[in-house]
């Protein structure tokens, strides 16, 4: 047997007493109740342990005399952010789920579970430190996420010029055929009449306008974006959606909550935000190649 299969199988064999006194003794180090993620990780206890004499995590954090909350003693919010912004700083760009593992304190699997999934994760990250006040804290982080995301939108859109169409569309057998359209931009034949079409019309005006889309939401405010507002500069930027700009009024919204309204006609002569009227830009942008 193998050196590695019997330390292995000695992890697995860990009586209750020593599992409990190695959380105890992880509790002192970290100064907190540590997660099952962390202890796995850093092969503390065995996960085949834990289940055999306690059955959940929970009743062995119980019987260390440790509390949990009742989510199971999952990690902050702030905590999860920290350590992985830590690990951006420490290699200076954003870290594959790899080199995470390698170099975070944590397991991979909060921030899946908190954050969704691994490509998701710098976007995520970089509206929870904003909307938390950590950009100064946290500046250099942040423009390393920053261009990040802009290089993955800018390689993405490159893929799709330089191959064209992405996929092959299906043919329907029951739908009827028609001719191309007579207009040189199909993007929305017809002007919107509801806000989910003015989100639909600019994200095909998104990258001309100088936006880089990071979110699209179902809460105010709806969208969350990076603007190049100058060379080399991006910031970022806060979008509520209305078919007309005094609808924002109408649903209410906290003027402070956004930073730009996007409309297809601004009949809000007063507003306080910037606001993008889409109707007249839609035959200029759209007819530029």
């Amino acid at each position: 047997m193998t050196k590695g299969l019997m330390d292995l199988r000695r992890k697995s064999m860990q009586t209750q007493d020593e599992v409990i006194a190695a959380v105890k003794k992880a509790a002192e180090e970290l100064g907190k109740v540590p997660t099952l993620d962390w202890l796995l990780k850093y092969q503390k206890v065995s996960e085949y342990a834990v289940k055999k004499h306690f059955g959940h995590f929970r009743n062995c954090l119980d019987a260390a005399g440790l509390k949990h909350n009742r989510q199971g003693c999952e990690l902050k919010d702030k905590e999860l952010f920290m350590d992985w912004a830590s690990v951006v700083r420490v290699l200076g760009k954003v870290p594959s789920m790899a080199e995470y593992t390698a170099h975070g304190r944590y397991s991979r699997q909060p921030l899946h579970r908190r954050f969704g999934s691994w490509l998701n994760l710098p976007g995520e990250m970089l509206e929870y430190a904003r909307k938390e006040g950590l950009g100064e804290e946290w500046k250099d982080v942040l423009e390393i996420v920053a261009r990040h995301l802009h290089a993955a939108i800018e390689s993405g859109r490159t893929t799709t010029r330089s191959s064209g169409t992405p996929f092959q569309p299906r043919i329907l057998k029951d739908e009827p055929f028609f001719g191309p359209p007579m207009v040189k931009n199909y993007l929305l034949l017809l002007q919107p009449t509801n806000e989910q079409e003015v989100v639909f019309l600019f994200g095909g005006m998104a990258g001309k306008l100088g936006f880089a889309m990071l979110k699209i939401r179902t809460e105010f405010p709806d969208g969350i974006a990076l603007r190049e507002v100058a060379q080399g500069k991006w910031q970022l930027v806060k979008i509520e959606f209305e078919h007309e700009s005094r609808n924002f009024l109408l649903h209410k919204h906290d003027p402070e909550g956004a930073h730009v309204i996007v409309c297809w006609k601004n009949n809000w002569p007063d507003c306080p935000l910037e606001v993008i009227e889409l109707s007249s830009l839609v035959g200029k942008l759209l007819e530029s190649p």
